[in-house]
């Protein structure tokens, strides 16, 4: 969705454009594929992954993904980066 000069994208899971279906694989390949899934949408806006402002990532299990500063180093380089992990199992799973 575009708004004057911000665009917002949302929901980017890690689905095979071919299949339509989850991709099989560990957190970091399954996250590479839902960057790359944004990196789609955002094409026909002419925004690259650069200009992305901030992310969220949902997990269900927060020691599988101690780290997500390769997120950081790919994408935003030398640019600081505002982002959030959110453990679901405290707000969906009982």
């Amino acid at each position: 969705m575009k708004v004057g000069n911000l665009t917002f994208a949302s929901g980017q899971l890690p689905i095979d454009p071919e299949t339509g279906k989850i991709i099989e694989g560990d957190i970091e390949t399954q996250t590479w594929r839902a960057l790359e899934n944004l990196q789609a949408v955002l094409e026909p806006y002419s925004i690259g992954l650069e200009n992305v402002v901030k992310t969220t990532i949902f997990l269900k299990d927060m020691n599988i993904f101690a780290s997500p500063h390769f997120i950081k180093i790919f994408l935003y380089k030398e640019k600081k980066l505002c982002y959030y992990e959110i453990d679901i199992r405290k707000r969906f799973y009982k």
